[in-house]
């Protein structure tokens, strides 16, 4: 089943910068294993959309809870 997550990104730019890198490793990692369909940033980059391929939301919680974002 798919589920969706909306992320809300802190206004600090140097913040977001800094995690963006393990973020973008850890979702590479999550397409290879079949979790995650698509994800991306909004064009006002103030958040983004990921979509996950799960069997329970207690799999997402835990997917969202790894995530280094």
């Amino acid at each position: 089943m798919k589920y969706a997550a909306i992320a809300r990104y802190t206004p600090d730019a140097s913040t977001i910068a800094k995690a963006r890198p393990a973020h973008r490793e850890y979702l590479t990692g999550l397409i290879e294993q079949g979790k995650l369909v698509m994800s991306g940033p909004f064009t006002d980059d103030r958040g983004g959309l990921l979509i996950y391929e799960a069997e329970t939301p207690a799999e997402v919680e835990k997917l969202v809870a790894e995530d280094p974002f």
